[in-house]
């Protein structure tokens, strides 16, 4: 997980990313674009995204994890869009999807979404 609080632009959130996805000891799968309100931002494109009932859809969400027609908004994810990640799956903030994803439940968005990234890179056999 790599946040940088809200940081608008270049934080130590997409510096850590840039440099985990660039390094050649190091094999990225796919990642979870978290959305949030941070306004005045470029956004992500994202290959789908699991939505707050769990169910996988074309496009970006909100930060509550509903549907929207722009690109997936958060501080740490406009660095995705000049990086070569085989798969973006954009998910809404995991604390404020009124408890649809909490860790007493078992996460199950982050777990359903992770185990998608896992199955689609052929590493979850």
């Amino acid at each position: 997980m790599l946040d940088d609080r809200g940081y608008n632009g270049m934080g130590r959130g997409e510096t850590a990313m840039a440099y985990i996805a660039g390094h050649p000891d190091i094999e990225v799968l796919g990642v979870l674009a978290v959305a949030s309100n941070t306004e005045n931002v470029c956004g992500c494109e994202v290959d789908l995204s699991i939505n707050r009932n769990g169910d996988f859809i074309d496009g970006p969400v909100d930060k509550m994890g509903w549907p929207t027609q722009s690109l997936l908004e958060g501080d740490t994810v406009e660095v995705l869009n000049k990086l070569n990640i085989p798969l973006v799956i954009g998910i809404g903030d995991i604390g404020k999807m009124d408890g649809e994803d909490e860790a007493e439940r078992g996460a199950p968005l982050t777990t359903s979404a992770l185990r998608t990234i896992l199955d689609r890179s052929g590493f979850n056999v």
